[in-house]
């Protein structure tokens, strides 16, 4: 929540210095464990930073004494909501970690900024392509809460569309 010097993508795909998924599934690949036994976790929730501007990857403004000026994670559905109610620009894209994100002014406090990242169904679809492409035995996802099908469809038809109806 205070920690973290720049804002950031969660789970990039590609890029953000090599702290990346690709990169990590390269890593484990090449360290003997076979893509059979492995499970790609993905992100179905987003993060929001307080930073010190609108840039890309801003500096965070963080403070442990200053109320409301934490890091807060939000449910995929709430994050969408927040990129297109409050993001200057609506849902923007950053096409080097393959990654949705949004910005916006805080109204109460002109100095500080506020950056979310999180994915959606284009860049699950790039995780879930990833995942097939190298065999891995499924995917995992990291927190529903809020990801009901009523409240997240684009997700759930994205998951099914990658890897079929089961159980039902």
């Amino acid at each position: 929540g205070v920690s973290a010097p720049r804002a950031g993508p969660n789970t990039p795909l590609v890029g953000n210095n090599g702290t990346n998924v690709n990169a990590t599934l390269a890593y484990a690949l090449s360290h003997a464990m076979p893509a059979a036994d492995l499970l790609m976790g993905v992100a179905w929730y987003g993060r929001e930073y307080p930073t010190t501007g609108p840039e890309y990857q801003a500096p965070t403004n963080c403070s442990t004494t200053a109320p409301g000026q934490t890091a807060h994670a939000y449910s995929l559905p709430g994050a969408l909501r927040r990129a297109r109610t409050l993001g200057q620009g609506g849902v923007l894209w950053d096409a080097k970690t393959k990654t949705p994100w949004y910005v916006f002014q805080d109204r109460s406090r002109p100095y500080l900024w506020w950056e979310g990242y999180f994915d959606d169904a284009r860049s699950l679809a790039l995780k879930y392509g990833l995942a097939k492409a190298h065999g891995l035995k499924g995917v995992f996802i990291w927190m529903l809460n809020g990801c009901t099908q009523a409240e997240a469809p684009s997700l759930w038809s994205g998951l099914e569309d990658a890897f079929g109806k089961r159980g039902r």
